[in-house]
């Protein structure tokens, strides 16, 4: 078991605000299927999950080869509106992002996403991290490292023991990434906006699971899990100013 923390960060709507452009991709190419889909509907029926569950529970008559062509038309919309430079950081993730930096040594970072690779790819190459592949054991299959990041959890690219990793809201992305990567869960720390993947980080046994309110509610967000809910991350750095601080504030103690 590794004895630095870990910190396990979602991707979209935690480190990038994307929301906005996800919201318009899904109401473009889903006109023509589901009709005109407002922000409510998006929030309750969209956000969070992966395309696969979605359309499973949206289109339950589609079929596999239907779902795929939607779900790529579907991305491909979205990355050409993140192409336009409308996207962004969530407010403070870059003077996060250096406070990780000056930790390091007590930090072991993972991103846990539902997102699909290309997405990903372009999302860290924005970071400035150095994306490459590589696989550890019979056990587990398909892990994405990005420096700083020791493993980017993409949990369309990952197995376990042969199998293919549920997605949020399921605790399969967490609870594997955990053990995949030698982590004590009582020292562990996720971050996440949507309340599939505050489920997914809760029910996996996260020590502490903070809910970063750029989608959601304190109160829905704690309803599924959450520990603790900031508005984005200069809200958190104000609050604890230091490493120390956020692990009193996540009742972390490291032996």
């Amino acid at each position: 078991m590794h004895k630095r923390v870990g910190l396990l960060l979602d991707l979209d709507g935690t480190i990038i605000d994307c929301q906005n452009l996800h919201f318009e991709a899904w109401r473009e190419m889903g006109k023509p299927f589901m009709g005109d889909i407002d922000r409510d509907y998006y929030m309750k029926n969209i956000s969070g999950g992966t395309n696969d569950d979605i359309l499973k529970r949206l289109q339950p008559e589609w079929t596999q080869e239907q779902r795929i062509q939607f779900a790529e038309g579907k991305e491909e919309i979205y990355r050409k509106k993140a192409k336009e430079g409308r996207l962004k950081f969530v407010e403070g993730f870059e003077q996060f992002f250096d406070f990780i930096l000056q930790n390091k040594e007590l930090i072991y970072l993972v991103c846990v996403t539902n997102a699909p690779k290309l997405n990903v790819t372009a999302t860290m190459q924005i970071l400035g991290c150095d994306f490459s592949q590589w696989k550890i054991g019979q056990d587990c299959e398909g892990i994405w490292t990005a420096a700083p990041f020791e493993d980017v959890f993409i949990v369309e690219e990952r197995k376990w023991k042969g199998k293919t990793v549920r997605g949020k809201p399921m605790p399969d992305p967490y609870e594997i990434a955990m053990k995949s990567n030698g982590l004590d869960k009582q020292i562990c720390i996720a971050f996440e906006d949507s309340c599939s993947g505050v489920k997914s980080a809760s029910s996996a046994g996260v020590q502490s699971v903070i809910g970063i309110r750029s989608s959601h509610s304190d109160q829905t967000l704690k309803e599924y899990g959450a520990n603790l809910t900031v508005q984005n991350w200069s809200e958190l750095l104000e609050k604890v100013k230091n490493f120390d601080n956020l692990l009193k504030l996540c009742n972390i103690t490291l032996q």
